[in-house]
């Protein structure tokens, strides 16, 4: 598979996106609890089936662990 760029910048851009992405270390705590909360309602309120599926799925575990 390869991408073809008539502009060769957007082809050093994108080798310099993929470079840095791959060289950060993951971060393990990338979402605070607050934050992660909000995402889920707002899942819960979506009108999309699997983003509501996901979200209520969500919420049970947060409930749980409270």
């Amino acid at each position: 598979m390869g991408i073809y760029f008539y502009n060769p910048s957007e082809q050093n851009l994108l080798h310099k996106l993929l470079v840095v992405s791959l060289d950060d270390p993951p971060r393990t705590f990338s979402f605070i609890k607050h934050e992660w909360e909000e995402l889920v309602f707002r899942m819960c309120n979506s009108e999309d089936p699997k983003l509501l599926k996901i979200g209520q799925e969500e919420m049970e575990r947060i409930k749980a662990r409270r």
